[in-house]
């Protein structure tokens, strides 16, 4: 097998997916090459071999011509992110012992779309394949995906060849020696939650879904900090001292990022930065319109301090949505908050609470024509107010 043989073989093993009518329409083209092939009577093998390296070279060029944008070279990622190897679970009422009641509310993940998922974002994908070795455990970050706000998602692998029982993405896995993997943006702390996904979970391996966002806006996101903490004298001390504890560190560079689009309120100035990953809610312009702006000691909260005095506390007007709901262009929505309804995997609010960031719980792929947006909040003489608005592009 000669180079050009080798790369082509090397390109066919490649996990392609492809439409059916697409992948039929190459079994036609083949048939018919071959055809041609077998009706040659060239009398020497070698003017054969010819034909047969140009009749795979053929359906090689045809299969990267005709069908590029329908390859889709991210689906374990877009699955295991955006899939429903993560469980919905729905709404439930919550009674306490007081006999108070509330709502936790549902979270309802959909199937993605692999191939939308690839057109939309799949350029912006990052494979990493990078490893850790710790405490016998194989830790690789398999792919990851950031937008311009610097929401995201990674996903990575822990592999032991005794078991993976002992860990467990949610606690700090004091059974396994090592603890939750941690990650910063740039230097800078992120707020983030993983998941298993139960489709990729056997005896020696699991594979983990991280989604992260920032507290505060990041200029332009460049880098990921990917940090595995462990045990150095592992099985040796019962806590995780600071004198035992360590931890190796990824560098993950940002190399690409989901661009965002511009949504407004005309009227009061609030605007959403919407990604097909998740959505930054900027309020200051409605804040500053309405002196509700800043960090200010509150005319009525007030704390004892170590002298037994009573003073001001300072604080922030914070916003509370209520409800979101993107609509698409197809006439379809999807409700990202409501009143039984948390449609996401993790948000957080900056100190002065003027910015929020929220990561959907699946890929925004249709086209969003508005944004429905409630939203309540207590003024600085803590009296509540509720507001709605609607946000277009």
């Amino acid at each position: 097998m000669n180079r050009q043989e080798q790369q082509l073989y090397a390109l066919f093993r490649r996990d392609w997916t492809i439409p059916d009518e697409v992948q039929a329409g190459l079994e036609r083209s083949y048939e018919q090459l071959r055809q041609q092939c077998r009706e040659q009577e060239e009398p020497m093998k070698k003017t054969n071999r010819h034909a047969l390296r140009l009749l795979v070279i053929a359906a090689v060029i045809a299969l990267i011509t005709v069908t590029a944008s329908a390859i889709v070279l991210h689906t374990d990622f877009f699955r295991s992110a955006f899939g429903t190897g993560i469980e919905s679970y729905p709404a439930e009422v919550i009674t306490e012992e007081n006999g108070n009641q509330w709502i936790s509310p549902a979270n309802e993940r959909v199937e993605v779309d692999a191939n939308a998922a690839e057109e939309i974002v799949g350029d912006h994908v990052i494979s990493a394949e990078q490893t850790l070795e710790v405490c016998g455990y194989t830790i690789t970050v398999d792919s990851y995906l950031v937008d311009d706000n610097g929401i995201g998602v990674l996903t990575y692998t822990v592999e032991h060849p005794d078991g993976v029982t002992g860990f467990d993405p949610y606690h700090s896995n004091r059974d396994s020696d090592i603890f939750e993997p941690e990650v910063t943006m740039d230097g800078q702390w992120i707020d983030c939650y993983s998941y298993l996904d139960q489709d990729k979970v056997t005896d020696t391996s699991v594979t983990v879904v991280m989604y992260f966002c920032p507290f505060e806006p990041i200029e332009q996101p460049r880098q990921l900090e990917f940090t595995v903490p462990y045990l150095l004298n592992a099985g040796q001390e019962d806590n995780a001292s600071e004198d035992y504890q360590r931890s190796d560190t990824l560098l993950l560079p940002i190399e690409s990022t989901a661009e965002t689009m511009t949504y407004v309120d005309s009227e009061t100035g609030v605007a959403v930065y919407l990604s097909p990953l998740g959505m930054l809610s900027d309020f200051e312009p409605w804040k500053q319109q309405n002196d509700l702006d800043g960090v200010r000691e509150h005319p009525i909260r007030q704390i004892e301090n170590e002298n037994g005095e009573l003073e001001p506390i300072e604080t922030t007007v914070e916003v509370i949505p209520d409800r979101i709901v993107l609509h698409y262009a197809d006439g379809e929505e999807y409700t990202v908050k409501g009143e039984d309804v948390l449609n996401t995997m993790v948000g957080t609010i900056s100190q002065d609470s003027s910015i929020q960031f929220d990561v959907f719980n699946r890929l925004v792929t249709e086209e969003v024509t508005s944004i429905e947006y409630a939203f309540s909040y207590l003024d600085w003489d803590d009296v509540s107010h509720d507001v709605s608005v609607e946000l277009t592009p």
